[in-house]
């Protein structure tokens, strides 16, 4: 990292003085380094000396990151899990993470409030004594008015916090933070208002916005017909994009849609959605098909987040 913008440095600074924050940064803006780089103050990945290193927690509803993120710590020397129901030995894992065995946990709120990780990790004596910040990513999926992935374990999210020891600093993160947001969200996690709040611009000089007027009845999706070409003669002819939506009903309706209308030449197992509801496992196999060409048009909400190493439109 040759430099750190100012709200990345700001919020790692908060972090080590143990003050809250919350911290309103869009996509592509770079909050997940202001995650985990509080860490370094306390720690170098090359460096063995230190017996009972730092550990940020950090809960995520985006399991399509969790494992990505993971994997580019610990390629760059920091230990770090996605814990999630497809991770093998999950007990184990937990335990592991419990007793300091990472520098680094991301977990689905749905686990971060439940028995084990209650059991392995808040009441880990170790855990609690080195523990020095919880994040919480994706802060508006607190509140069900937002989006249609509001998560009922995300309000519960409270009860943690709790089980926290005073005083470790709690960094609330999100794209999506209007002013009615910010309020609410603070309120339903219990927490004190007293808190920093680092706001970033949302300017992206190098990315077009165009807005376009329905031509067809709104739910008849017609408008999406011009993906495809006249002359397709195979799926490489459909630009790989993400189409996102509101809700579950309208991605796969999406779907259903584009199977209908997809030409001879295209093979409907290029159109997939992708939601919350779906397996685990099958979000795995749907990322890993968008990143290999295999999927070609994924109507998704934004349980899809923003995946990584992707050239397509969305």
């Amino acid at each position: 990292v040759p430099n750190l913008r100012l709200h990345q440095e700001q919020a790692s600074i908060n972090m080590v003085k143990g003050v809250s924050m919350l911290l309103d940064v869009p996509t592509g803006g770079g909050k997940t380094l202001a995650f985990w780089w509080p860490l370094l103050y306390h720690w170098a990945p090359d460096d063995d000396t230190e017996q009972t290193p730092k550990i940020i927690l950090i809960i995520s509803p985006l399991v399509a990151l969790m494992g990505e993120q993971a994997n580019d710590l610990i390629q760059c020397g920091i230990p770090a899990i996605a814990l999630t129901s497809e991770t093998p030995n999950l007990e184990e894992a937990l335990k592991d993470f419990g007793l300091n065995e990472f520098r680094v946990a991301f977990v689905r709120p749905e686990m971060a409030i439940g028995n084990s990780f209650h059991q392995h990790v808040l009441k880990s004596e170790v855990f609690q004594a080195n523990n020095i910040g919880l994040v919480i990513d994706e802060l508006h999926a607190v509140d069900k008015l937002v989006t249609e992935d509001f998560r009922v374990s995300y309000s519960e999210l409270a009860t943690l916090i709790k089980h926290l020891l005073t005083g470790v600093p709690i960094m609330r993160a999100s794209a999506t933070l209007p002013p009615i947001l910010q309020n609410s969200v603070v309120y339903k996690l219990g927490v004190s208002t007293n808190y920093d709040h680092l706001a970033f611009s949302n300017a992206k000089p190098d990315i077009r916005l165009s807005v376009r007027i329905l031509q067809h009845k709104l739910g008849s999706y017609a408008d999406l017909l011009p993906l495809f070409l006249e002359n397709a003669a195979g799926a490489a002819d459909f630009s790989q994009t993400l189409i996102y939506v509101n809700s579950c009903k309208e991605a796969e309706e999406i779907q259903d849609f584009l199977w209908h209308h997809c030409p001879e030449a295209i093979p409907v197992v290029a159109f997939e959605f992708y939601h919350r509801y779906i397996a685990e496992s099958q979000k795995v196999h749907i990322q890993e098909n968008i990143r290999d060409g295999t999927l070609q048009g994924v109507p998704t909400t934004d349980a899809l987040g923003v995946v990584g190493d992707l050239c397509m439109p969305v």
